[in-house]
């Protein structure tokens, strides 16, 4: 499940929860798109906040990349030992023109917080 988290007035975030969670994105270009993903991070050097997930591009209800594998995401980032959280972007994959496309985010252990 995603759930909308309000931090602040101009601050707000999608939580994906242990389950995992999908959001359906449509591409209105009349090209394919590149879809990029924003996430949070921690410190290689400090406990493990985030969990790894596994971030699948669905089309008509099938995988449509790299056989279906997805991209694996490790939030965390080797710039500071301090502790801070910062954020980091991953390019998922191309969402064709004219399309929609699911993508299903899957936890892939057990952490601190939610993706």
């Amino acid at each position: 499940t995603l759930s909308l988290r309000v931090f602040g007035k101009d601050k707000h975030s999608l939580e994906v929860r242990e389950k995992g969670g999908s959001i359906i994105v449509e591409n209105t270009f009349d090209e394919d798109r590149m879809l990029y993903l924003t996430y949070m991070t921690t410190s290689v050097s400090s406990q493990k906040v985030y969990p790894k997930v596994q971030v699948t591009l669905y089309q008509n209800g099938k995988a449509f990349l790299d056989k279906g594998k997805g991209v694996v995401i490790d939030p965390y980032h080797e710039d500071h030992a301090d502790g801070r959280h910062v954020t980091r972007t991953t390019a998922i994959g191309n969402v064709p023109s004219q399309s929609q496309v699911e993508i299903r985010i899957q936890p892939l252990e057990s952490t601190l917080a939610p993706f």
